[in-house]
């Protein structure tokens, strides 16, 4: 969260607007305004006495009387360094010195109200994870009996018997989500509506969009089998797939870059069948020819191939590091490992003769006995001709000081192991999502509660939207002039973009099915005066405004999305403002990056 090149305004004591600016050094630095470090680097005045090093020596931070931060800010203890409020005891450290993460202050620290404040350490979590069975504050606290059985669920939630509180679209689904089986009661009938789409074997009930979207939904993956139907109907009159398109067996289109990439792309993986080569050079083959994973998973210690290959011969490999063989395993000295089972066996199995598994290299008459018995090991024991060889259970790896004990592995540590959210466990992890997502069958990935997610692309011409499965254009808006900005209100269904040529800013109302109009059909201009060149919109669908940056004028002005209210924000420092995106959710967080190119600057 530090941002170490950035300017920090304060609008309202909620708006935070980011200058990502780079200063290089130059002779008329100090005629241009600016600060001279004895290293020579010039920086920007303003980040004189903020609590934080930007020149080498420090000397931008010495001799500074004590700072004053504003409301809505938080003061680190032993520096000048002012941060929002809603960074403090948020688990995340943002002072040098760690005192925003105190217990002393998070213990008197007030959570945001969709938090929730752990009893011990003051530490803040989202309302969400209150009573979820997996206790996420060191002390439990979120997971107390006493309170879970006072946490009522909302309107759009179902209550289990255990009082835990699930999407009431999960009751009578054929997944016990409450714990205790009691969201699939004798009340249900098992009959999915016809938006959506029953599960072969569970019988679960899933929505419409989910099927054939290339993630596996019910558990015996018949949502992403027999697509070409499904995939036909949503083409319509499209006649297979366009140029520099590839299509898979079921109907589905993909890029031509994805065939036999490694990756399967296709709901069917047709993408990636009878390929010369079936990995890319980032990928390891496995040996049944009919896997690819990432490089970076051989020899890991984990059988990520369905043949295990991918964890043999490993001490022959320099993937990172040198690999040794497993526990369960006799190390040939060669780089090749072998399983004890066949060692002392009555043949030789290591190839290259370099250290033989037979008589008289080793003592075989020991094979068979049990040094296991005396529990030598802390967790899993194998008995070989040379004594105990201990190894631990998934989750654990072996302890470096001592090798009979086993430390947790932080899973989280590893990226990708959790498409939002990770919870290291001891032994193992929990996967979590954010607010209107939902875990997937594979307890690893989140989708979006609604409808599938769509793509708004611009040529300035037009506007078209992609579906991000198919890839399917379809157009929205036509026959426009030089459009450079878009951006779009889910919850009004209103459509905004800007026009560089006409110097205006437009909006499009849809209904809840899309169909392309034409511009003069369609466009209504809300910001028509005052406008020179707006490179950049973002709506904040929150509070229902519309934000716009304009090089020509160098500006940030904000506007309710009818356009009949606008103030300028910013109109003073800024050089040809472009991009802008917004985070009402984080306290209208605006972030602009651009480059300066004005004498002294760079």
């Amino acid at each position: 969260m530090t941002m170490k090149s950035s300017i920090f305004l304060y609008i309202c004591a909620s708006i935070f607007i980011t200058f990502h600016i780079s200063l290089a050094i130059d002779k008329d630095c100090l005629n241009n305004g600016g600060f001279l470090c004895p290293s020579g680097r010039c920086i920007s005045p303003s980040w004189l006495c903020d609590g934080e090093q930007d020149c080498e020596d420090n000397a931008d931070e010495q001799n500074c009387s004590d700072r004053t931060c504003r409301k809505g800010e938080f003061k680190c203890a032993n520096s000048n360094k002012c941060i929002p409020q809603s960074w403090v005891c948020d688990s995340s450290i943002d002072c040098t010195d760690r005192s925003d993460e105190d217990p002393a202050v998070c213990t008197k620290h007030d959570c945001p109200s969709d938090h929730f404040r752990c009893h011990l350490d003051g530490k803040c979590i989202p309302l969400t994870w209150v009573c979820d069975s997996h206790p996420d504050c060191v002390d439990g606290s979120d997971e107390l009996s006493n309170m879970c059985v006072k946490h009522p669920c909302n309107e759009t939630e179902f209550s289990c018997k255990n009082e835990r509180c699930i999407p009431k679209e999960w009751e009578c689904d054929r997944d016990d989500d409450c714990g205790d089986n009691s969201d699939e009661h004798d009340k249900c009938s098992y009959h999915c509506d016809p938006k959506s789409f029953q599960c072969v074997e569970s019988g679960k009930c899933i929505p419409y969009d989910y099927v054939c979207d290339g993630q596996m939904d019910c558990s015996d993956r018949s949502d992403e089998m027999n697509c070409k139907q499904h995939m036909t109907k949503l083409l319509s009159e499209q006649h297979g797939c366009r140029a520099h398109e590839f299509q898979c067996h079921d109907g589905a289109c993909i890029s031509e870059r994805f065939v036999c990439d490694g990756d399967v792309d296709c709901p069917d993986m047709s993408d990636e069948m009878n390929c010369l080569n079936n990995c890319s050079a980032l990928h390891f083959r496995c040996a049944s020819g009919k896997e690819c994973i990432p490089s970076v998973y051989r020899c890991n210690g984990r059988a990520d191939c369905a043949d295990g290959s991918d964890e043999k011969n490993c001490a022959s490999e320099s993937v990172g590091e040198v690999k040794h063989c497993s526990a369960k395993q006799f190390d040939c000295g060669n780089g090749f490992c072998i399983d004890w089972d066949v060692v002392c066996d009555g043949k030789q199995d290591c190839p290259g003769y370099k250290v033989v598994d037979e008589e008289p290299f080793l003592n075989c008459s020991l094979k068979g006995t049990d040094f296991c018995k005396e529990k030598p090991c802390e967790q899993l024991c194998t008995n070989t001709p040379i004594g105990p060889q201990c190894s631990c259970r998934p989750g654990y790896t072996v302890s470096l000081t001592n090798p009979k004990q086993c430390n947790d592995i932080n899973e989280c540590n590893t990226a990708g192991k959790c498409s939002q959210i990770c919870i290291n466990t001891i032994g193992s992890y929990v996967c979590k999502c954010h607010g209107d997502y939902v875990l997937l069958n594979n307890k690893r990935s989140c989708r979006a509660n609604g409808p599938q997610a769509k793509l708004l692309l611009t040529n300035r011409l037009s506007i078209r939207q992609f579906g991000l499965i198919s890839l399917t254009p379809e157009m929205l808006v036509n026959n426009l002039n030089s459009v450079v900005a878009i951006d779009y209100s889910y919850k009004r269904r209103l459509l905004f973009w800007s026009d560089i040529s006409k110097e205006q800013i437009f909006s499009c109302q849809f209904g809840n099915d899309f169909h392309a109009v034409n511009a003069s059909d369609c466009e209504r201009p809300i910001i028509s005066n005052n406008v020179s060149s707006p490179d950049g919109l973002a709506v904040d669908w929150i509070h229902d405004l519309i934000y716009w940056t304009d090089t020509g004028l160098d500006t940030i002005s904000v506007a309710t999305l009818d356009g009949k209210l606008r103030h300028t924000l910013i109109h003073d420092g800024l050089d040809e403002p472009r991009a802008i995106a917004v985070d009402p959710s984080c306290g209208y967080c605006i972030i602009i990056y651009y480059w300066v190119g004005i004498s002294g600057y760079e």
